[in-house]
């Protein structure tokens, strides 16, 4: 009788080893379901990422295609200088002509009086409007 009690023993330990094998296979099937699932999002999500990248960089593209480049700037500046500092010659020029006329004219003292009032009358609002700035920024 003892080996039937043991052999009902044996069987009834290989059934539950058996159960506890099933029930471990079931668990780690889930697992892998689960991890299927999360790669799929992770997958999703990169594609997602990149594609906004990519638009990003496309972005970036087209915006350097529109831009002035370094060099390109540089030579406008040199050019608006050049174009500025040609104005400023010939605006003085225009002025020491004017001035050359009146005197070689023989006009009278107040006419050049009137013209060189009118220059400091057309700075002076020019060096009050520096002054009055100058005290706000030193505020």
């Amino acid at each position: 009788m003892k080996i039937h009690t043991l052999a009902t023993r044996l069987r009834e330990r290989v059934s539950a080893l058996y159960g506890l094998l099933d029930e471990r296979e079931k668990q780690v099937q889930l697992a892998l379901q689960s991890v299927e699932k999360a790669k799929d999002k992770a997958e999703d999500a990169q594609q997602r990422v990149n594609a906004t990248q990519n638009e990003f960089r496309g972005a970036l593209k087209d915006q350097q295609g529109t831009l002035a480049s370094k060099s390109e700037l540089g030579s406008l500046e040199k050019q608006i200088t050049l174009l500025a500092s040609r104005s400023e010659v010939e605006n003085v020029d225009a002025r020491v002509q004017k001035l050359e006329r009146l005197a070689a004219g023989g006009e009278s003292r107040m006419v050049a009086f009137g013209s060189a009032s009118s220059l400091v009358f057309q700075i002076l609002p020019l060096v009050v409007s520096a002054i009055a700035l100058a005290a706000l920024f030193l505020k």
